[in-house]
């Protein structure tokens, strides 16, 4: 077995009032926040 990166996607969704949106974790995580991501 080969090790392989791992790749990961975050995005800062920002607004014109300077509004960011940010997602509440769930699990092990919660209750912090975070911006919005994930792994294929």
């Amino acid at each position: 077995m080969t090790n392989r990166p791992k790749v990961g996607i975050g995005v800062i969704i920002q607004n014109s009032e300077i509004t960011i949106l940010v997602c509440k974790r769930m699990g092990s995580y919660a209750p912090l926040f975070s911006i919005p991501g994930g792994y294929p």
